[in-house]
């Protein structure tokens, strides 16, 4: 792993830092790195990664992990605050729940107990280039993800400490319709997608959106050339979340995603069990208005495209999207896509068409048959005998443990979708500057 940074700890009021991490001990300050994809928690629990033993600091006062979307961008560091008492970054105080980026030099004080400084090893931290700046919103050039028609980056807003995400869609070449643009930001409307602003601006359309910052599912699993694969128990906590999405679109709204993926499913903090988030509606289609609520445009990425997309003459329905469930969910247990192969297009497309697939290799060695059941149960060819959403709900798998799944489902994310979905209903698309 590359070293992102590291947090400089001055102990205060007889402090004292723990931590089984290789660290420097200075005369005036300990000395913690910081590297990329990594996860640290600091607080006064002996499961923390960096444990600071006063009495005023929470069990996990705050949570710092580093983000790298690819090779060639400078990785990301963020630090969210789970404290009761308050962390103080550059004089200000942040509030419980809230998360800031790490920049070179910034300053960390938790309350009576330490204070940090936060040192860069990636000098292009240091600038944040503007590439767009208007009378509410600054955009940067930390890029953090690339979707269908543009890339994404972090963006502030005048007098607001939060961070935001924002979708910048080039208008030219003409090769981007401009009825998919629109498409893209009806789509969010229409989900209850929480939209701050649109604007056009430079032949560039920039949609404001709330910023998830633990990265998305790819980079989670990916540790160097290969994606490791996660126990059970998480990965049923993510197609849970998963398939409370995924119903929500093909039976309250009718549309189909069509580019289901790793790449598209966003983590709220890359930690077990975290809220997950699916973005990216590019190609995202409709069906209420489609005969027999069917489409027949070839789209999607290959290695999750159900093998229907690719025959010609042939329309294909939202089961489209639970063929992709069934790869992400191969994935997630073993680390292993199940049509990848050698990575050519025609192979992928002539394994998914065979539909063949291996589950009784070692990296299934410690998943149960009931989650086997389901993977198989997804990735039928035929999409008449492929499950659908009700029956994914209905399958063993999911319904012997729904109790617990949907009891951590309300606690963390219901309460708070409903309050997003209320608030959304002020931002329609008549408010926005939509073009």
């Amino acid at each position: 792993m590359s070293l992102a940074g590291v947090l400089e700890i001055t102990e205060l009021n007889k402090t004292k830092v723990n931590t089984s991490i290789d660290i420097t001990h200075n005369e005036d300050f300990v000395e913690i790195p910081i590297y990329v994809q990594q996860v640290l928690t600091l607080g006064r629990d002996q499961s923390c990664d960096v444990q600071l033993n006063n009495y005023v600091i929470s069990s996990i006062h705050a949570t710092i992990w580093s983000i790298q979307f690819d090779n060639d961008s400078i990785s990301l560091v963020y630090m969210h605050d789970n404290s009761r008492n308050g962390i103080i970054h550059n004089g200000v105080e942040i509030s419980k729940g809230m998360t800031v980026i790490l920049q070179d030099g910034d300053t960390i004080e938790f309350k009576l107990a330490a204070k940090f400084q936060y040192k860069s090893f990636q000098l292009e931290s240091c600038y944040s280039l503007e590439l767009g700046c208007f009378d509410d919103w600054k955009v940067t050039n930390n890029l953090i993800g690339s979707g269908s028609f543009g890339s994404v980056y972090v963006a502030n807003r005048q007098h607001d400490r939060r961070l935001y995400a924002v979708k910048i869609i080039p208008t030219q070449p003409s090769y981007i319709p401009d009825k998919l643009i629109k498409q893209e930001s009806t789509l969010l409307l229409n989900i209850n997608h929480v939209l701050h602003d649109a604007i056009t601006y430079d032949s560039n359309i920039y949609i404001f959106e709330d910023l998830i910052c633990g990265g998305d599912l790819f980079s989670y699993l990916r540790t160097g050339k290969y994606l490791r694969a996660l126990p059970e128990q998480e990965t049923i906590s993510i197609v849970y979340q998963l398939l409370k999405a995924i119903s929500y679109l093909h039976k309250e709204l009718q549309i189909v995603h069509r580019d289901l993926k790793l790449d598209n499913i966003l983590l709220e903090i890359p930690v077990p069990r975290t809220r997950i988030y699916l973005c990216d509606f590019g190609i995202a289609k409709c069906l209420s208005n489609c005969k027999q609520q069917k489409t027949d445009t070839c789209v999607g990425t290959i290695e999750y495209s159900a093998p229907e997309v690719f025959q010609e003459e042939r329309e294909y329905s939202f089961k489209c999207d639970l063929w992709s469930l069934g790869v992400i969910c191969h994935i997630l247990l073993s680390g292993i896509s199940p049509f990848y192969g050698n990575g050519e297009k025609e192979f992928m497309i002539t394994a998914a068409r065979t539909g063949r697939v291996n589950l009784n290799r070692h990296q299934f060695r410690n998943s149960s048959s009931m989650c086997k059941s389901f993977i198989q149960r997804l990735l039928k060819v035929d999409p008449d005998e492929r499950m659908s959403i009700d029956d994914c709900f209905n399958h063993e798998w999911i319904r012997i443990n729904q109790t617990n799944l949907e009891k951590f489902y309300q606690k963390r994310i219901a309460k708070n979708l409903d309050t997003k979905r209320s608030d959304q209903k002020k931002n329609r698309a008549s408010e926005l500057n939509i073009p």
